[in-house]
Order: structure tokens, then sequence, then C-alpha cells
């Protein structure tokens, strides 16, 4: 939702020939966030005002950041198309540092699960969070670790019938978190701390491909 309205905003800031994305790094960044009220207030337009918002960090120079913004038309449509997009963003944006830290509060019962997990190269303690809110800390529910891969759809499929195998691919089980163990394998293989998994992933991909060793 917050990149929907992003991509809404940026659109009007087209239309009212305004191109600060095109000078700042972040076109939402403090900076531009300052710009772009001062631009849409109803004070009259003061060149040296609009300067003095521009923090000293920008690498673009000031000269560059104002021929960005010169000759600047916003219509009214577009004025109320950004506002609201702004309020809206401003209060997803609240919504979701609420929800940040509520996390936060609720996962401190499962501090050391966490950490004991973060241990396994490629899996930072946000990772494992993750898991532990797919898989749950209570390990009694699988039968065995190939259960536990089982479940989370990373076991290939032994579809065979007169000693031919149809298909060897992984099953759709474990939506999300499949998707995460894969993002975690491709920081462990590039480890440099932790070379096993780096040099293990280079033997299977020379042997099946780069692909099957996730899938």
């Amino acid at each position: 939702m917050r990149t929907a309205e992003k991509n809404r905003y940026q659109n009007s800031m087209t239309i009212s020939r305004i191109q600060i994305d095109c000078v700042l790094t972040d076109p939402f960044g403090l900076s531009a966030t300052r710009i772009m009220d001062g631009l849409l207030s109803d004070e009259p337009d003061n060149e040296e005002k609009c300067r003095s918002l521009i923090e000293r960090r920008v690498k673009a120079s000031k000269d560059e950041v104002m021929d960005a913004v010169h000759g600047y038309h916003i219509l009214e449509e577009q004025k109320f198309k950004m506002t609201h997009a702004k309020a809206h963003m401003d209060f997803i944006n609240k919504s979701i540092d609420e929800i940040e830290a509520e996390r936060f509060l609720r996962s401190r019962q499962y501090d050391v699960p966490i950490k004991r997990i973060a241990t396994i190269p490629g899996i930072t303690e946000l990772s494992a969070l993750f898991i532990l809110s797919e898989i749950g800390a209570d390990m009694s529910a699988f039968e065995s670790d190939r259960h536990l891969c089982s479940w989370a759809g990373l076991t290939p499929v032994n579809n065979e019938s007169a000693n031919k195998k149809k298909s060897t691919r992984c099953s759709k089980a474990g939506q999300y978190l499949k998707a995460l163990l894969i993002q975690c394998a491709l920081a462990a293989v590039k480890s440099k701390k932790e070379p096993y998994f780096a040099i293990k992933y280079q033997r299977i991909a020379k042997r099946c491909g780069r692909k099957y060793v996730y899938l």
C-alpha cells in the first residue's frame, strides 16, 4: 500500500514538472519532503527559503535541486491527490512503526531460540523470528527433521512409475517459509566466514545446475 501511494505521488510530481527524483537519491527523504511540503503549501514561492530546506549531506548541489523544481506547475487536482497520498503514507508509516514495536515486545519470550537459530550462517535474528512464526517453538509437532523439511516444501517429490522418474520438483507447501529459507541459503553461500556452504553449493551447482540447488 505504501509503494502504491509513492507511485501515485511521483506520478503527480512528473505531471507537475517536478524532477526531484532525478537529483536526490530518495525522493521521499528529509530534504525532498521539506521541499515538497513547501511547494504544496499556500505560502508564496521563495527560492531562498526553498534552498534552506536542503540538507548539507545531500550530494547534489543546491543549484541542481532548484533546477529540478524550476518551472513547476501544480494543478489543484494534483495538489489534492498529493496531499491525500502524503497523509495516507504518514498513516501507513505510523502503523508499521507500531506493529514493529509490538512485534519486538512479543518476540522477547523467544530470545533464546531466536539467538540459537541465528547462529546458523545466513540467518539473522529477524529471519529467525520469521521462521519461528511459521513453525512455532514446539518441535514435538514434527516427527523428525525430514518431516519438517517436507512440511516446509523443501524436499523433492518421489514421482516414479515403472522405473521412470516423472518429476522431482519440490511441492508447493511452505509458501512463506520456503521463500524465506531460500533467501537465507543465498546469504549463506556468500558468507566468507563460513565457507562450508559455499563449497558445497559450488559442488552441487556444477553437477545439477545453480537453480536446482535451491529448488
